[in-house]
């Protein structure tokens, strides 16, 4: 975009609070110009110097890293069918990831690895760099269901404006942690705070809650993800999920004491 129609974006970068090593990007993309021919797709995107051989890996709907190939499908082949004579390289590239993108450079050791706070497409199309389909706005349908072209307006009739944070780790994967899992964690569960009024005698200091603690010795850690669906008095569904992945070098099965866990809950609620 240039001239009139370039559009204000707003970046702003820091380093995580409460995850030491992640840097976190806000990005602001405001609105996209009105539709004239082709329409417009803007990506974010992050570069590096790595050599990752064509290859990335995309989460799973939230789960599972799955291993992707440039140009390439496990089970046809793509060259010969999708890209002969056609543009749809750069589309049948792009994969949607709900948590995170990553890529490593086997003779180092180095991952790179970008996580996002919202449902997105991604990709890797050249060696090092990783983009994100910030937003779109396009004349025309793409005949893949939908039924209508991508032309998304606020109340006043401009484009939507689309804010997305995305939080990056660089590191050795063969000596350091991924923190992929607890920036997933932070962005799917954030803090709550809960707040009391009217009360005639204020506390005025906190209240020591030992339920963290509590959940701790009972297995529920960091890497292991805990939800609470209550359905009627005195029943529940509890779901457990164990975030750690087999693309990570030091993930491991999880043990949880059921019953220690159960207890925590009961004492928690009765106090």
């Amino acid at each position: 975009m240039n001239g009139e129609e370039f559009q204000k974006i707003n970046v702003h970068v820091s380093l995580d609070a409460d995850l030491e090593g992640i840097i976190k990007f806000e990005v602001d993309l405001g609105s996209l110009p009105p539709i004239y021919y082709d329409g417009f797709e803007v990506t974010a995107n992050f570069h590096s110097s790595m050599d990752n051989n064509q290859t990335f890996w995309t989460d799973s709907n939230g789960l599972e890293m799955q291993k992707r190939i440039l140009n390439y499908r496990p089970t046809w082949d793509l060259k010969e069918t999708n890209l002969k004579d056609s543009n749809e390289n750069v589309t049948a590239n792009f994969y949607p990831i709900q948590s995170a993108i990553s890529m490593r450079d086997e003779s180092t050791g180095k991952q790179f690895t970008v996580m996002n706070d919202r449902s997105q497409a991604g990709t890797a199309l050249k060696n090092g760099n990783m983009e994100f389909m910030q937003n779109r706005r396009i004349p025309a349908d793409d005949g893949r269901g939908m039924g209508e072209y991508l032309n998304e307006r606020d109340s006043l009739g401009n484009g939507i404006r689309v804010p997305a944070t995305y939080y990056v780790q660089v590191f050795n994967s063969t000596t350091e942690k991924s923190l992929q899992r607890q920036v997933q964690m932070k962005v799917d569960m954030p803090l709550q705070m809960v707040y009391s009024f009217g009360k005639t005698n204020m506390q005025t200091r906190p209240v020591q809650s030992s339920m963290s603690d509590a959940y701790k010795k009972a297995g529920v850690t960091d890497l292991v993800k805990l939800v609470i669906i209550p359905e009627a008095k005195n029943h529940f569904i509890l779901r457990l999920e164990n975030n750690a992945d087999l693309f990570d070098k030091d993930a491991d099965s999880q043990t949880v004491d059921l019953e220690g866990l159960l207890d925590a809950m009961w004492k928690n609620a009765n106090i």
